[in-house]
């Protein structure tokens, strides 16, 4: 039998369960933890990791460390201790030191991903104690977060690293960070009567001695060998039968078994090994056959003469620190292995290294590898036929043979050598194309380049100072961010900076030039990592319904309508959502209809929850927009008229339409008195588009943005003269100011000066910085209601609204407000889930008006509580308690219940918010490789309600658009229309090593707004129609390498059509 402990709860797993059962559905479905998640299912996006403790099989010693639990088989677990986030901490027994932090640095939105990143940060601090910032930011680029932009996350886990800045740490940490989760003391190490990186030799009588068999009741045979002898025998007693081989489980497909590494030559033997995850197996086989408890295949062998051996299971972290270890000791020999582990380090995310290969969240569009025999004083003359092999351009690895031939004998860093070598390599790859690869084109010029670059890094002596940066890789520093913003003492706990509530829980006549031009901008994928899910239960007289959505309203009335019940018999119960951006406002609704139905015609519990494939294929995403514009303009830049039509594809059918908001937004911070936009909506064999966060405003301003830079590229005229020239002088009057707020505090002109001095000294990277301003115009709309219940006797007070808490910290927000009001600790106040009973008819929670709408209703409600409880005060005194004030109210029956619902006759007056985000993007023109330098980013927030919640907001929005610009690319099948890019295998939100290496967010400075709720202004959406600001600057790089070439055209579209 397979056992195993979980959370120091041992279990044996039952022999009826599937062979490929996972970790994780054991864990979920079994022992019953459900705060480990999942999404992905094939280890991309970090949900479902757990730490581990296991014995490794050849040295016998302890090991710890972090897995993706949905990637391995609970038959393959035995012997293994696992610790899920319940056993780390929690309310019961006390928050984990990590938690705190996380909570602390308010790094939990929709909170979906904050177990496993706990979890992977759990493991990597018990691995190593003395870990540093950098370190810690280069092992989450497993863990996905659509939410909060990485920042807030890594500042919390960085502040416990031992290189942690003062202020860092002072920041995050109390003297309860610092308890033993266990003893409940000031942790040493050891205070619980166990070393947290104790790796000494372990008796556990389950590690298993001798082969392990396991009858499935399904007819199949899990076998657990202990040697490479006995995998043999079982060949040959299982004959013809089909069997899988299970060992790290993240693909399925080829595994090297033995790798022998030498310094001239290398033999690998192969063996066939299927793993579920990246690569799915139609059958299921006789036998399963588990190589985890084989010491020979985790072991290694290194001699200084005869090469390195390592076993086939030895894992690529253990792999790595060998490399490492290796090249620094016998360099004249093995000094090249630091490459590869650089490169491993590079490809493979930490929880999945730990496992077996698999890409740091990413696979590469073109691999390649180089080896040549030079003699270095002869001016690096090959002697002779270097091998030279790429993938990525046909299913094999292809030979450049000619190259090959061709380079024998000749100087490897001349450059005519190097323009003959590329040359005939340009003849010989001929790339395949199959969707959703890259195209042929690009995949042959990154080869071409891969291959430059390789040569410009063989001796950087010989290379020209200015060509000196394309034999190198962009390298990535450790990461720092700055968050400005007003807070007014006098109005705490409104306008206080403050976790979330749920963090600890969650874990014309004038023209001179006329300008045509064409852009576009394509689809994206909400990311949400809860996927579209719902549980419903018939009751004795009613039906309860729990759907992840951001429209509750809209469900009840769906399954009214579709199992022909009255509205009444439909409870409807959101506590939270796992990330919406607009995917759970109407697509929800089939999801809950269904599953409504099952539960009804069965008369049983009914869940369903969308595996991460269907529902990225049948899921509407972002529409795509695509423009063409003629613009003319005078001398100064100052737009005389525009004339600019609108495509946006609405999929097979136009169910949410956003072509309107498009139009209406497209002016921006501009006067558009003389401009002429023509919007038209557009039918294609794709999924129904819907809305996605900040829908058409996005688009909208990344198009008028584009167009102003077109303008001072064609004319030679400053962007940001150009776009003052156009200002529209009423609408948006504190656009300067910002803008030069936001220059002087980026210190933007020496920086301006900066880019064009290093693009000057360097042909093969470039910088290019741009500035976006925005104008965001927001109106109130809708109803929600809000209900304040204060019990008397104690004094708590309970608060239920009709928004949707789904990360955006609406329930923070509402917390601080009726604190604030009522004159009350935020101690005091409990704010309860979603029930339509208490919020009937609200609307959808999405617009960024959600959380205005609510905290202005439940003000009115406290509002309305100030008043009854004024004679009580009056007659009590100034000394009076609260708790004093409560219970006379109540021994004096007083009505300590209100409501009230807002609409827009409370509010109705429109506002608009403004920001300036400054960029500076460093690319490298070989290869595509990208880092976003710096972002200052400066938006009016009015006198924000909760700041640490607003930067948030601002923060993941800004990086979601990023991801939009930079990474996250929709291909569908031309001819059926189906989704291609469905998974996290080829579908890439940004990482947590793609953020900003230097991100500023600024809430502007002595700010309020009249027209909006205690003066403050929404924060959700507006920052992601900013983020054109990094294409901008990406262009910006191009254009100078283009003029490096010789190219004279001032201008380059980047889209997916326009190129």
């Amino acid at each position: 039998m397979v056992k195993l402990k979980i959370n120091d709860k041992e279990y044996t797993v039952p022999d009826d369960l599937p062979a490929d059962t996972s970790l994780n559905s054991f864990i979920r479905e079994h022992a019953h933890l459900t705060g480990t998640k999942f999404m992905c299912l094939e280890g991309g996006c970090g949900a479902c990791i757990v730490s581990v403790q296991s014995k490794h099989p050849t040295t016998g010693k302890l090991k710890k460390y972090s897995v993706n639990s949905c990637m391995v088989p609970i038959y393959a677990c035995h012997g293994w201790s696992v610790t899920t986030v319940e056993g780390l901490g929690g309310k019961a027994k006390g928050y984990h030191a990590i938690q705190k932090r996380l909570a602390a640095a308010s790094g939990t939105q929709c909170g979906f991903c904050s177990p496993g990143m706990v979890m992977n940060m759990n493991s990597l601090l018990e691995a190593n104690p003395k870990i540093t910032m950098l370190e810690v930011e280069n092992s989450f680029g497993g863990n996905i977060c659509r939410c909060t932009g990485y920042r807030p996350i890594l500042d919390a886990f960085k502040s416990l690293a031992s290189d942690a800045p003062p202020h860092l740490t002072k920041k995050m940490a109390d003297i309860e960070d610092m308890m033993c989760p266990k003893s409940g003391k000031i942790c040493t190490g050891s205070s619980c009567g166990q070393s947290c990186t104790d790796n000494e030799t372990s008796d556990d009588d389950q590690a298993p001695k001798q082969l392990m068999y396991v009858e499935l009741k399904n007819g199949a045979k899990w076998l657990r060998p202990t040697s490479v002898k006995e995998v043999f025998e079982i060949f040959d007693m299982i004959e013809g039968k089909s069997y899988r081989l299970v060992g790290g489980n993240t693909g399925q497909g080829k595994k090297t078994i033995i790798v022998f590494i030498h310094r001239e030559f290398s033999v690998i033997i192969i063996f066939h090994f299927l793993s579920k995850g990246v690569y799915r197996i139609e059958k299921e086989p006789d036998v399963w056959i588990d190589l985890n408890g084989i010491g020979e295949l985790h072991g290694s062998e290194v001699s200084r003469s005869d090469g390195i051996t390592l076993g086939a299971n030895i894992s690529l972290t253990e792999a790595m620190e060998l490399f490492y270890r290796e090249s620094k000791e016998f360099p004249s020999g093995y000094g090249y292995l630091k490459v590869l582990a650089d490169h491993i380090d590079l490809i493979a995310n930490v929880p999945v290294r730990n496992i077996m290969p698999r890409a740091q969240n990413a696979h590469a569009y073109v691999n390649a590898g180089f080896f040549a025999n030079v003699n270095k004083q002869g001016g690096y003359k090959v002697l002779k036929k270097p091998r030279i092999v790429f993938g990525g351009i046909k299913p094999d690895f292809v030979h450049a043979s000619q190259v090959e031939d061709y380079l024998v004998d000749k100087n490897l860093v001349d450059q005519h050598t190097i323009q003959g070598a590329l040359n005939i390599l340009t003849s010989e790859l001929h790339p395949d194309h199959v969707l959703p690869d890259a195209t042929p084109a690009y995949r042959k010029g990154l080869a071409e380049s891969l291959l430059y670059k390789f040569i410009l890094s063989i001796d950087q002596s010989k290379i020209a100072e200015k060509y000196k940066s394309g034999g190198q890789l962009l390298t990535r520093p450790v990461s720092s961010a700055k968050q400005d913003f007003d807070t007014n003492r006098n109005l705490w706990p409104l306008n206080k900076p403050m976790p979330k509530l749920e963090a600890l829980i969650q874990c014309s006549a004038n023209i001179k030039h006329v300008i045509k031009g064409s852009w576009d901008i394509a689809s994206q994928y909400h990311y949400t990592m809860e996927t579209h899910t719902c549980f419903a239960v018939m009751m004795e007289d009613h039906m309860e319904v729990y759907p992840s959505s951001q429209s509750p309203t809209s469900i009840q009335t769906s399954i009214s309508y579709a199992l022909n019940l009255p509205g009444n018999d439909i409870n409807i119960r959101v506590r939270r959502v796992g990330g919406g951006y607009g995917a759970k406002l109407t697509r929800c609704n089939h999801v809950a209809v269904v599953t409504a139905l099952c539960a009804y015609l069965s008369r049983k519990p009914v869940k369903i929850v969308l595996q991460m494939e269907n529902n990225m294929k049948w899921a509407g995403k972002r529409f795509p927009v695509l423009s063409d514009y003629e613009v003319g303009v005078d001398d100064n830049g100052e737009i005389q008229y525009l004339n600019a039509s609108l495509w946006q594809d609405n999929g097979y059918c136009p169910n949410d339409s956003a072509i309107g908001g498009t139009i209406n937004s497209v002016s921006n911070i501009y006067d558009s008195s003389t401009w002429k936009l023509t919007g038209y909506e557009v039918t294609t064999d794709t999924p129904s588009n819907t809305w996605c966060r900040a829908p058409g405003t996005t688009e909208a301003i990344a198009l008028i943005e584009t167009i102003m830079d077109h303008i001072a590229c064609v004319i030679g005229q400053d962007p940001v003269h150009v776009r003052l020239a156009n200002l529209d002088k009423v609408n948006s009057q504190p656009i300067p100011g910002m803008i030069n707020e936001t220059a002087e505090s980026a210190n933007y002109q020496q920086r301006l000066e900066d880019v064009a001095k290093f693009n000057k000294e360097n042909r093969w990277k470039k910088r290019g910085i741009s500035l976006v301003p925005m104008n965001y115009p927001f109106g109130f709309w809708g109803g929600f209601h809000g209900l304040v219940s204060i019990f008397g006797a104690d004094g708590t007070v309970a608060v239920m609204h009709g928004a949707v808490e789904m990360g955006q910290g609406v329930n923070t927000k509402v917390a601080q407000v009726v604190a604030y009001t009522l004159g009350i600790d935020v101690d005091l106040i409990s704010v309860k889930p979603f029930n339509n009973n208490t919020a009937p008819n609200d609307s959808p929670t999405g617009g960024s008006i959600g959380s205005e709408a609510v905290s202005y209703a439940v003000k009115v409600c406290c509002d309305q509580l100030n008043e009854r409880l004024a004679p009580i005060k009056k007659q009590l005194g100034p000394n009076a308690s609260w708790k004093e004030i409560t219970k006379a109210a109540l021994d004096k029956n007083i009505d300590l219940l209100a409501t009230h619902q807002f609409t827009n006759r409370d509010l109705s007056k429109s506002y608009f918010i403004y920001g300036v985000t400054i960029a500076e993007v460093e690319v490298d023109i070989l290869t595509g490789q990208l880092q976003i330098r710096r972002v200052d980013l400066n938006e009016d927030a009015g006198q924000s309600l909760s700041p640490d919640v607003d930067i948030g907001q601002i923060e993941g929005a800004f990086i979601m658009g990023a991801g939009y610009y930079t990474s996250e690319e929709i291909v569908y099948d031309p001819d059926s229309g189906i989704n291609l890019t469905d998974r996290t295998w080829n579908y890439k939100p940004p990482g947590a090593k793609d953020i900003p290496l230097d991100f500023r967010v600024t809430l502007k400075k002595n700010s309020d707004n009249p027209f909006g709720v205690l003066r403050s202004k929404a924060t959700g959406e507006p920052p992601l129609c900013m983020t054109v600001s990094v294409p901008n600057a990406i262009r910006n790089a191009i254009l100078s390498a283009r003029k490096d070439a010789g190219i004279s055209d001032p201008w380059l579209a980047l889209g997916t059509y326009s190129n």
